[in-house]
């Protein structure tokens, strides 16, 4: 009787065992629950440290660097931070050297980036290799802000080069961002670089303003040596527009609007225009003297010499008003 005694209080014991043991778990994680929704500050810092070959069509570039978040508000050996972060407008393709001590948390991050590219002053190039970082839902702007840490956000010059390409001086910036599901915080940094003023016009510029000044040279040349005049503009305006459609388009994707090289190209055009309209001109002259066969007719030195300045008058004026008008474009 003694042994169904007992028996019979551990069944009814049990339950009531079982009940108090699950409570203690529940106090714990409401206890957590309630500091999830406490705003943390997170000091971020990009130390740019290596730049990849830089994609000037699409604008995308391979960068490594190094993320650093201090925080005050949070021990990150207990609560790291996040392993992704919303990169948007690139994705991280590997993560190494990760460390993380109480307050401190920094990792090496490679990474794929595209950024927009304006190419109206091309050859003249300017691009912003920018890193974006957000961090994902449900982690809003009520529960995680990030703060620019200037003590690590720079760019390593010992190991950071860009061949072809001058870095300028970067820019860091927090800010918050809106949309339709939550406000988030974001981390922008802004590396620009660009190419070197002196070698563009040398390698870009130079080769046609030469052709160009090869065509003007025509117009001081005798009208009795056309075919000479011929071989010149024919063998410039060839090579202006192989120059111009093979070196400098195709640097560039398919875009609406005129580049500073088109424009300049445009204006070496109309100087090819003059002086072949030149040609044509005296050609016109010469062949109506021979079939007219009046002495009057002849085309006479003097005629040409009038004839070429009206002509490389009209050429400059035409050349002036392109500029102007192209400019505003």
């Amino acid at each position: 009787m003694m042994r169904w005694t007992i028996l019979f209080g551990i069944i009814l014991l049990f339950p009531i065992g079982t009940a108090l043991a699950q409570n203690d778990p529940i106090e714990e994680d409401t206890e957590l629950d309630s500091t999830e929704h406490e705003t943390v500050i997170y000091n971020m810092g990009i130390d740019l440290n290596s730049v990849g070959v830089i994609d000037r069509e699409s604008g995308s570039s391979e960068l490594i660097f190094w993320l650093t978040i201090v925080s005050d508000d949070i021990d990150f050996t207990k609560n790291p931070p996040p392993d992704d972060w919303d990169l948007t407008n690139g994705y991280v393709i590997d993560k190494t050297g990760q460390n993380i001590d109480p307050h401190f948390y920094k990792v090496k991050i490679r990474g794929s980036f595209i950024n927009e590219v304006d190419f109206r002053n091309y050859p003249y190039d300017e691009i912003n290799l920018a890193i974006h970082i957000e961090p994902y839902f449900p982690l809003t702007a009520d529960r995680v802000i990030f703060q620019v840490n200037e003590a690590y956000s720079r760019i390593n010059l010992d190991t950071v080069s860009v061949p072809g390409w001058t870095m300028g001086e970067p820019t860091f910036s927090a800010y918050t961002t809106a949309y339709p599901w939550g406000n988030f915080t974001h981390f922008e940094a802004n590396f620009p670089v660009e190419t070197s003023p002196a070698a563009v016009f040398v390698k870009k510029l130079l080769p046609p303003i030469i052709l160009a000044f090869f065509a003007f040279g025509t117009f001081f040349m005798s009208s009795h040596s056309l075919q000479d005049r011929v071989v010149v503009v024919m063998t410039g305006l060839v090579g202006a527009l192989f120059f111009h459609s093979i070196f400098l388009l195709g640097e560039l994707p398919p875009i609406s609007y005129l580049t500073l090289a088109d424009k300049m190209m445009i204006g070496i055009y109309t100087v090819f225009v003059g002086a072949g309209s030149l040609i044509l001109l005296h050609q016109f002259h010469i062949d109506r003297a021979e079939l007219s066969h009046n002495p009057h007719d002849e085309h006479d030195i003097i005629a040409q010499i009038r004839l070429d300045r009206i002509v490389l008058a009209c050429t400059l004026g035409a050349l002036a008003i392109v500029f102007a008008v192209l400019y505003q474009l």
